[in-house]
């Protein structure tokens, strides 16, 4: 349970211009609530280019610190949190707009049961286009583990859902404390907030939304992605595939992506990491089968398909390629990742 609440407010920031101090200047404008206060917002500048994280603010409760090359946001965002102090931490984006509330919404989220691991709002597009989203899923079965957004609930307390999105999320300390936060051996963005939520699920903790709070967020233009990064997204889905999900479904996210330009050094940096180390480890903590996790959110029927002969599987994996390339959510550059 947590009481009257400090809040640490934890920012990742690389190469985030204006946005970044208009996201602070506005935490620190905008009333958190009734029993929290904001007491600290700490921003880590991961070895930005540009000077954004030279701020004009004088305010003695935000603080930057600097990595001398670029860590990514896992190590970005947890780093932050080991140097906090509140008992509440929030990893908020460097792009983000707060509104009245926000604090003792997500706090009262935390408070709904003792089993809560996190808690994120509705996040909705900064320009007013497309449908606010609370919490996200992919499609049972789906190779490419496309983000779909949730619907709002049709009750206003918090409820379940499968996964969370990273660019606003609220945690108790003790819940950091025993996770370690997000994982740091994934590359620098990308599904770390999937990872983050199946873990909680498999150690018994869960995921809620408040959906009476709603934050906005700017998104990045997909499209300006280097080759580095999109290796990196796709080497995140390696790992997340083999860590969490069932090895037959697994072994389809490998297939899918195999044929895609990134997919040899994805490999590379999946066959050199601690993947399968972690994988033990997550797999020695786990309460919670990764069965349950898609039994309990009606994902279930994915599994009817782990005896598809394997021409039916090449069949289908054909047309999800052809569907990611025309909806994906992960970066087009070009035609490099996508042939």
């Amino acid at each position: 349970m947590v009481n009257i609440s400090s809040i640490s407010v934890v920012i990742p920031s690389r190469n985030e211009g204006h946005r970044l101090v208009d996201t602070i200047k506005c935490l620190l404008a905008v009333d958190p609530g009734s029993n929290v206060s904001v007491d600290e917002i700490i921003v880590v500048d991961d070895s930005s280019a540009d000077e954004s994280s030279d701020l004009s603010i004088s305010d003695g409760r935000v603080q930057v610190v600097r990595n001398s090359a670029r860590e990514g946001i896992s190590r970005s965002r947890n780093r932050g949190a080991r140097i906090s102090t509140g008992n509440v931490i929030v990893w908020c984006d460097a792009h983000t707009k707060v509104h009245q509330g926000w604090g003792s919404g997500l706090v009262n989220a935390l408070n709904s049961g003792m089993d809560v691991g996190a808690v994120s709002p509705g996040i909705a597009p900064d320009d007013g286009n497309g449908r606010t989203g609370f919490g996200w899923t992919w499609e049972a079965g789906d190779p490419a583990m496309v983000r779909k957004w949730l619907p709002r609930p049709s009750v206003d307390s918090s409820v379940d859902v499968p996964l969370l999105p990273g660019g606003f999320i609220a945690t108790p300390r003790e819940v950091f404390e025993r996770t370690g936060g997000f994982d740091e051996g994934l590359g620098w963005f990308g599904d770390e907030d999937a990872e983050f939520s199946l873990r909680l699920w498999s150690i018994g903790l869960r995921c809620v939304v408040a959906p009476e709070v709603v934050v906005e967020h700017f998104f990045k233009d997909p499209s300006q992605q280097g080759d580095d990064e999109l290796a990196m997204l796709v080497f995140n889905k390696l790992r997340l595939a083999h860590i969490y999900l069932p090895t037959w479904y697994a072994m389809r996210v490998f297939d899918f992506l195999r044929d895609f330009a990134a997919f040899p050094k994805a490999l590379s940096l999946f066959m050199s990491s601690d993947s399968f180390d972690r994988g033990r480890l997550v797999s020695r903590e786990r309460v919670r089968e990764a069965e349950w996790f898609w039994k309990r959110f009606g994902l279930s029927n994915a599994f009817a398909k782990k005896d598809s002969s394997p021409a039916e599987i090449s069949s289908e994996l054909s047309l999800q390629q052809a569907q990611w390339r025309q909806s994906s959510s992960l970066p087009k550059r070009g035609s490099a990742l996508l042939q």
